[in-house]
Formats: C-alpha cells, structure tokens, sequence
C-alpha cells in the first residue's frame, strides 16, 4: 500500500501542508497547483480516481509526455484531467499538455 510520504516525493507544490504556503501564492498557478497536487494526494490514498482520468489521458495526452519525464502516469493524468476542466475539448488540452507541463513541472 502506498504512504502519503511515498507520493509526496513526485509533488512539486504540495508538500504536506494543511493550507497553501504563502509563497505559492504570490507565484503563477501556485495556489491551483498545490490544490490539484493535494487532491491527487488524497484521491489516490482513497482510491477515488476515476478510471476515466486514466483512459482518456492516455486516449489524448500520454505519447504528447516524454517517458522520463519523471513524474508518476496517474499524477500526469490527474494534471491532465483537471487542466481538461478547463479547456474547450479534450484533443485542445492535449495539444497544450507538452506545455503547460514544461511551464509548471520542467518537463
């Protein structure tokens, strides 16, 4: 069974606290990226991550991801679903994928 610890290792915003920190605030995104993050966290803990996050990031967006990106498939397909919320369509998200990740993840 994984542990909290275990997943926070491939977070970049979220690191465990109970609110976001100050400093993510004031940056781009931050506050939305340690949610998405802390949510990830805790769905995958509850085991309540829908099967479609995962099938319809690999429908759209997984061969737009390097391999060795570094970073776990199910946080990838989180990002990419939550970013899906809001974008006009799955296959725009997909197109914009690559970099949005290279923006906020260094990949």
């Amino acid at each position: 069974m994984v542990t909290k610890r275990q997943l926070l290792v491939y977070t970049r915003y979220y690191k465990g606290e109970n609110e976001c920190p100050e400093r993510l605030k004031r940056i781009e995104n931050g506050e939305a990226l340690w949610e998405i993050e802390r949510d990830w966290v805790n769905d995958t803990l509850n085991h309540s991550i829908d099967d479609d996050v995962y099938t319809n990031y690999c429908t759209y967006a997984f061969d737009k991801v390097p391999s060795n990106s570094g970073y776990p498939v199910m946080l990838l397909a989180y990002l990419f679903y939550r970013q899906s919320k809001w974008s006009q369509s799955l296959e725009s998200c997909a197109e914009y994928f690559p970099t949005f990740l290279k923006k906020y993840y260094g990949v």
